[in-house]
């Protein structure tokens, strides 16, 4: 009798399990949706939210092709093993996820071909259309053609023997000479390798034109030797075609467009860190989508599988913003370091990102057939030492 029970016992369980999964359902999200429908493939949902509030074990989120710009929060979405929680393009569609919006104000000349205008919000890194600009720095240096890579030529040498934390003396090389400069660098951020493996990034607290010394907030790290930087984000570095800044206490936007020409409809901002956040969720996989100036954050999450997907520019510091924290990078990280998450990433492709390509913590994690270009042209602020 007892045995008799027992299996009549797993039999009920097996039958729940198999009426719950086959109560999956397929959620779809459009572009020409709206989020009063009931989310079918009929009648799609507008929002990407709106879409992921529906989902439970086993079901499907089809996203239909085209360009979506939200902040999407998860929190406690519980998939299984045999039922994962999928969240991927309908019918391989082309799906991005962009975290950009278009600059549409009025622009007026500044000075030469330097434009400006008051955006209404702040942005901390700009493109036209998918090349990003850069901020303005000196010495100059550019992605397009390559020499952000070149410390040698294209960041200042600081004088190790003279200089002390908090006080850099500048060592002139190969025409590179902040007292030749004619520069004040004063309020600039200065990117500075003053921790021999570690750099920091302090506004320049004084500095007086035609000199060679400035002062900036002690750094925890210093070290004293291989002094190098660069300064960036002041309309005085602004000097040079593809360059831009953004005053964020006058909410001014200062751009020199390449070719010199006036700012058009192509200028986009980023205004968002993460498109996708997400806390206490188990057995999720996106697969599939286009990320654009935005990425991902999966925080306390377990069993997350990332495949298929392609980020550009992902992530970029705030430093234009005057703020020296680490950058909002891509994370599938738990609190408990030796905790085992089991998260992915899967063939995917990251690349042009102003920080580490992703970071994570945890155990038993995988990146398995990924490409990682382009990576980290800074590696400022960074919180230890990473591979």
């Amino acid at each position: 009798m007892v045995k008799a029970n027992s299996l009549l016992t797993s039999a009920f369980i097996l039958l729940s399990l198999s009426c719950q999964y086959s109560r999956s359902q397929n959620i779809f999200v459009a572009v020409d949706g709206d989020d009063g429908n009931p989310g079918t493939l009929e009648s799609p949902k507008r929002t990407i939210q709106a879409g992921v509030d529906l989902l439970e074990a086993g079901d499907t989120l089809f996203i239909r092709e085209g360009t979506y710009h939200e902040e999407v929060i998860i929190d406690q979405l519980i998939g299984t093993e045999g039922a994962p929680v999928v969240i991927m393009p309908f019918n391989g569609e082309a799906v991005t996820f962009d975290g950009t919006v278009p600059v549409e104000t009025d622009w007026t000349i500044h000075e030469g071909a330097i434009y400006k205008s008051t955006t209404g919000f702040d942005t901390w890194q700009l493109f036209q259309g998918q090349n990003m600009m850069m901020p303005a720095r000196w010495p100059n240096a550019f992605l397009h053609d390559h020499s952000v890579w070149d410390r040698e030529l294209n960041w200042a040498h600081g004088n190790e023997d003279a200089s002390e934390n908090g006080i850099l003396v500048d060592a002139p090389h190969d025409n590179v000479s902040l007292a030749g400069s004619g520069i004040d660098a004063t309020g600039a951020m200065a990117i500075l390798n003053v921790g021999s493996w570690k750099t920091y990034s302090r506004e320049v607290i004084t500095h007086e034109k035609d000199t060679n010394i400035f002062t900036y907030t002690p750094v925890p790290g210093y070290k004293t030797k291989q002094h190098y930087y660069y300064l960036e984000g002041t309309l005085e570095l602004l000097d040079a075609p593809g360059e831009w800044v953004y005053d964020k206490t006058s909410g001014e936007l200062y751009a020199w467009m390449p070719g010199s020409q006036p700012p058009d409809t192509s200028l986009r901002a980023k205004v968002q860190s993460w498109c996708i956040s997400a806390e206490r969720s188990e057995h999720i996989k996106i697969s599939g989508i286009q990320f654009f100036a935005t990425t991902f954050l999966f925080h306390n999450c377990y069993n997350i599988t990332v495949e298929d997907c392609t980020m550009k520019f992902p992530s970029c510091s705030r430093r234009m913003l005057k703020e020296t924290a680490e950058p909002d990078v891509t994370r599938m990280y738990n609190s408990n370091t030796y905790s085992p998450t089991n998260n992915s990433l899967i063939n995917c492709d990251i690349s042009f990102t102003e920080s580490e390509a992703i970071y994570f913590r945890g155990n038993a994690n995988l990146v398995e057939n990924c490409r990682f270009y382009f990576i980290d042209w800074v590696v400022a602020d960074r919180p230890k030492l990473m591979t």
